[in-house]
């Protein structure tokens, strides 16, 4: 099993610098969408990606706790391999992998695998899969977004994806998203967060955490003239 994850790590490490400049993230049905570069695999597959590494140390974290894990320095390491299908012009399906790990390869404390925050590891696994169905009228339509998928509202002050975490933040539900005119954006969503196992498929059985078995249901206002938004 170990030797099987360490080639697919590779395989998808040589996939990911093939088909992605360093540092590019697939976002479909986003703003930043342009941004992003995709393999057109056929007129109705494309696959896309990103591979991020970054050093962290950290030198009296805990501000003077008298533990050994006081100051630590690590490797992070994320790789996303993701598949879009247009089925229609309106329906699509999103799948992202990924892969999320730590590795303790410099001098400091030794951090212990069994106390690691998920924040930091989550092995093979399934990030995104959505299925979209939309509606396209003359100021924007619909859409209805099912699955497992990112929320980020507004300025993402209140509610966010945190992609600066190593495994970064997924709800499991339903999301609708309405336009009406160019300026007015609603948004209602009913979900729960999706807890993090580092070593299995993440489920929400798996975890003791109240704030992980909690819903997550909101209305979201944007208007896109004044750029505010309103959420309840």
């Amino acid at each position: 099993m170990h030797i099987f994850k360490t080639s697919y790590i590779r395989i998808v490490s040589a996939i990911l610098f093939i088909i992605l400049p360093a540092g590019v993230q697939a976002a479909p049905f986003t703003k930043q969408a342009k941004q992003y570069q995709w393999q057109q695999l056929s007129p109705s597959f494309r696959i896309g990606g990103s591979a991020r590494y970054r050093y962290e140390s950290k030198q009296n974290f805990q501000f003077g706790a008298p533990k050994a894990s006081n100051s630590q320095d690590y490797w992070l390491q994320q790789l996303r391999l993701n598949i879009l299908w247009k089925a229609s012009s309106h329906v699509h399906l999103f799948i992202e992998g990924q892969d999320a790990r730590i590795f303790q390869g410099f001098q400091g404390h030794v951090i212990n695998h069994r106390k690691t925050p998920n924040i930091f590891e989550d092995h093979l696994d399934i990030h995104q899969a959505y299925l979209d169905v939309s509606t396209h009228g003359m100021d924007g339509g619909s859409r209805i977004r099912l699955g497992r998928q990112k929320f980020n509202l507004g300025a993402q002050r209140m509610v966010a994806s945190l992609e600066w975490v190593n495994t970064a933040r997924v709800w499991d539900g339903v999301r609708m998203t309405s336009h009406f005119g160019k300026h007015h954006v609603l948004d209602v969503f009913s979900s729960r967060l999706v807890p993090v196992n580092p070593s299995a498929l993440n489920n929400h059985k798996t975890t003791g955490s109240r704030l992980f078995n909690s819903r997550f249901h909101g209305i979201y206002y944007t208007n896109k003239r004044s750029g505010s938004g309103m959420s309840y």
